[in-house]
């Protein structure tokens, strides 16, 4: 199980986020946009994972690679219940990453507030998130269901003003 099994491990947090305020970095330009570019909007529809970061009530931050759906305006994650579930209900501020390339260029960041939400429809009822990591489950052997019902708790972010940012 190697690398699934320690992915696994790491992804088991926040049932469904949602995000909205971005901005973009322009690396032709180096400026900060407030839309962002087709590039950093393809990424967020097909990258399979976004490292999530909460805060604890310690002040230690907790960054964990998940899995995520963006619709265009917002992000929705599926967790089991765990640290950052406490974290979001201690703290609500949170960002996500994507990947860089290798070099360390091709950065897209958000910054939000995130908070439990209970009346969040499972993933096996969210047709574009089971669309998106379809053969994914499969290759844990599980169906939709099955993830969601391990995967249940539901986190949705709202806006957090002009000044979250969006970096690609």
């Amino acid at each position: 199980m190697g690398v699934r099994s320690r992915f696994q491990s790491a992804s088991v947090f926040v049932d469904s986020v949602f995000f909205t305020v971005l901005l973009c970095h322009d690396p032709e330009s180096a400026k900060l946009l407030e839309v962002p570019s087709k590039h950093a909007q393809t990424r967020l529809k097909r990258d399979h994972v976004i490292w999530f970061t909460t805060c604890g009530r310690d002040g230690q931050a907790h960054a964990v690679p998940v899995w995520f759906w963006w619709d265009g305006k917002s992000f929705l994650i599926y967790s089991v219940p765990g640290q950052k579930v406490r974290d979001v209900e201690a703290d609500p501020k949170v960002n996500l990453h994507l990947n860089t390339d290798p070099e360390g260029n091709d950065v897209v960041r958000i910054d939000g507030t995130a908070r439990v939400a209970a009346r969040q429809a499972p993933a096996y009822k969210v047709p574009a998130y089971v669309r998106k990591y379809r053969e994914l489950i499969k290759g844990f052997d599980w169906t939709p269901k099955v993830f969601s019902e391990q995967y249940r708790i539901a986190i949705l972010s709202a806006r957090r003003g002009s000044t979250s940012k969006l970096s690609t």
